[in-house]
């Protein structure tokens, strides 16, 4: 048998003198990556002059398609006979397109192929990330343009010994914050990137690893680090931001892209792992890469025979029950949304040999300022089936959402997150965090003025003459009529101040789910509805809630107000 071992950092210098000559694009290539990741990737092996690792994954004995020079078939052939010893059929990973083609000359007939694409690797070039170029890129640009404007002072540094301790601090506070809003599985995804990345700041010399920190001028926000894979590529292997802070992931991407190329002219690709860059963990799988920049896929287990599609009524049962799955709604609750919004909405699914595996419903909306409109669809219930979760179902459904949408001439995208994860999550979509709403929680205010209930008809009135001024959505009367399903409308009269609100209450706790034209009039409020705290969302504020995607830049509209959820 081979002689495996859990990989050392200082198996670096054996295995980059095999690596370096090796063109593989893919990430588990790097021998950082097989260090980093090693109680995920397995064991490390040498074979003659050549390179693999062995893992059991769910049962199965799977090694990495070996990596030198030399007699590759002999290299194989071992890893036959250790395959053999164990019990099991030969399973190789992480072939190229290339090598899955030598693989077939040198033993034809022998070896099915399976190609999936759940799982990517995106390859760029080190110009397109550093300069940002051409129309694809002009989100990212976007990003880096608000964050220098609010940022002035902003600044980056080189990561070395003295301030890695500051990034190891950072990195703390980021996962304080997303440990609590993940469930069990992800949870432990997360704790097998908190062993990686603390084996990244233990061994950052020995590995020698490149990083890069990213401050507002004030604190460290971001920091990327990578390392060196061979001659053209180089390997992202963790980049991570404060997703509340509005560019920080495109501003560290775009700096650390430039440091790469300043230090390394030679290098031509970087590879940033998979399809959430490093938010995400790295997966196993066969890279199908012809050398190009562009997405490389990899191979987990098979293909999902995905098909993504509008929804019909023939659907109704299987999307109540993925409802159910996904958000642990009430039958009350599901009912009120497709007994109302869903005959006005266009739903989009993924389906798996007859079964829907993930949903996403598009409920048209209008965006208004003053006498300018742009067409808006508010993508609500975006969910994927637990057991075909970090499959990049959710991605391919909205984007196979947004391209139907923009055949019906919508001009805008709208989401409202509901953890700073998914925030960060669609931000690697394009989708632009409007922060033009404020949530308060605090002891509500003595009772006050005047205040009588409103039908939606007379609602949607008085509150568009309030926003006529301010950029905002106008919602349609199902909108209004699937939110009434859960809350009340309010018109207010506080002395010579008027305005209205929408609220109900939770746990005893007020839930003022918008009130106009500010929270000056809340008084008014509970002379209808008594209550000893409010939690308050309205217009004029800093705090971070829905997120926009524009389709369409000449129709825009600047800091729009969002302000139901629907939840």
């Amino acid at each position: 048998m081979i002689s495996f071992h859990k990989a050392e950092a200082a198996d670096r210098v054996w295995a980059h003198e095999i690596l370096k000559n090796c063109e593989y694009p893919g990430a588990e290539y790097a021998f950082s990556c097989m260090y980093l990741w090693s109680d995920y990737f397995g064991e490390l092996g040498r074979v003659g002059d050549h390179l693999t690792q062995h893992a059991s994954w769910r049962g199965r004995e799977v090694y990495l398609y070996p990596a030198g020079a030399g007699d590759i078939k002999g290299a194989i052939e071992a890893i036959r006979a250790d395959a053999a010893e164990r019990g099991g059929p030969l399973r190789l990973r992480s072939l190229t397109k290339d090598k899955k083609e030598e693989l077939e000359a040198l033993y034809p007939g022998k070896f099915e192929f399976t190609a999936c694409r759940n799982s990517y690797d995106y390859i760029y070039t080190v110009e397109e990330l550093s300069e940002l170029h051409g129309k694809k890129l002009q989100s990212k640009r976007n990003h880096c343009n608000r964050f220098e404007d609010e940022f002035p002072d902003w600044f980056t540094a080189p990561i070395t010994d003295d301030n890695l301790p500051q990034c190891h601090e950072m990195l703390r506070v980021w996962y304080e914050t997303h440990e609590p809003a993940v469930n069990a599985q992800e949870l432990d995804q997360l704790q097998l990137e908190k062993t990686a990345l603390q084996r990244a700041f233990d061994h950052f010399d020995e590995l020698e690893m490149d990083g890069l920190l990213l401050s507002d001028g004030e604190r460290i926000i971001a920091f990327s680090m990578g390392s060196r894979m061979n001659r053209d590529y180089y390997d992202v292997g963790f980049e991570k931001a404060f997703p509340d802070v509005n560019g920080a992931y495109a501003m560290i991407n775009r700096e650390f892209s430039r440091m790469i190329a300043e230090k390394y002219p030679e290098v031509q690709f970087l590879n940033r792992e998979d399809d959430m860059g490093s938010e995400g963990l790295p997966r196993e799988g066969i890279v199908p890469a012809d050398g190009a920049a562009g997405k490389i896929r990899r191979r987990l287990e098979g293909e999902l025979s995905m098909r993504l599609r509008k929804t019909n009524l023939d659907d109704l049962p299987q999307l109540k029950a993925l409802w159910a799955l996904g958000f642990g709604d009430t039958e009350q609750e599901i009912e009120a949304f497709f007994a109302i919004s869903y005959p006005t909405a266009t739903g989009f699914c993924a389906e798996e040999d007859g079964r829907l595996i993930a949903a996403a419903y598009a409920l048209p909306q209008e965006l208004a300022w003053g006498e300018r409109t742009a067409k808006a669809a508010y993508l609500y219930a975006v969910t994927t089936h637990p057991d075909f979760r970090k499959q990049g179902v959710c991605r391919k459904l909205l984007a196979f959402a947004e391209k139907e949408l923009k055949k019906r001439y919508f001009d805008c995208l709208i989401l409202v997150p509901a953890t700073d994860a998914l925030r960060a999550y669609y931000e690697t979509m394009g989708f632009c965090t409007q922060k033009s709403d404020f949530l308060d929680d605090g002891p509500a205010p003595e009772a006050r003025g005047v205040c009588e209930e409103l039908t939606p008809v007379d609602y949607a009135g008085l509150r568009e003459t309030i926003l006529y001024d301010t950029p905002h959505v106008r919602y349609t009367l199902a909108d209004l009529r699937y939110q009434a399903s859960m809350s009340g409308f309010y018109r207010l009269e506080l002395g010579s101040h008027y305005g209205c609100a929408c609220a109900h209450v939770s746990s005893d706790t007020l839930v003022v789910d918008e009130i106009l034209p500010d929270g000056s009039v809340l008084p008014a409020l509970l002379k209808k509805i008594p209550a000893a705290s409010c939690r308050v969302r309205t217009a004029g504020g800093n705090a971070p809630f829905a997120m926009c995607k524009w389709l369409s830049e000449e129709k825009k509209l600047p800091d729009v107000y969002l302000a139901f959820d629907f939840g």
